[in-house]
């Protein structure tokens, strides 16, 4: 999935629930199959166990998710602030520090959960 690039995030909203509006997002890691289909992580759970792969599927979602959010901001698209799952992949803040995507993001439209 890594070779072929098929990594891809997928966004689940996330809705207060007093309002109903929708407050942001969280990514969640699919990727394609070679007939096209998304496949959950599940699928590729014995890659998380390797430290290197794991760091790869980590960094690819990050490239994905801070490019969607580029794209969004530069559309003028409000989308609040998007999460990504973190209990199987690595966080690399110092590849990000200095990646053009992120440039100008917020600090808050981006986030972690363990």
């Amino acid at each position: 999935a890594l070779a072929r690039d098929d990594i891809v995030p997928h966004y689940q909203p996330k809705i207060c629930l007093q309002t109903g509006a929708v407050k942001g997002f969280e990514a969640l890691l699919r990727w394609r199959d070679t007939g096209g289909a998304i496949q959950l992580p599940a699928a590729i759970a014995a890659a998380f166990d390797d430290r290197e792969i794991s760091q790869a599927l980590s960094e690819r979602m990050q490239d994905r998710v801070i490019a969607d959010m580029r794209r969004w901001l530069d559309e003028g698209l409000a989308f609040g602030g998007v999460a990504i799952n973190a209990a199987n992949i690595q966080v690399l803040p110092s590849k990000h520090q200095s990646n053009s995507h992120s440039q100008s993001l917020q600090a808050d439209a981006f986030g972690v959960l363990v």
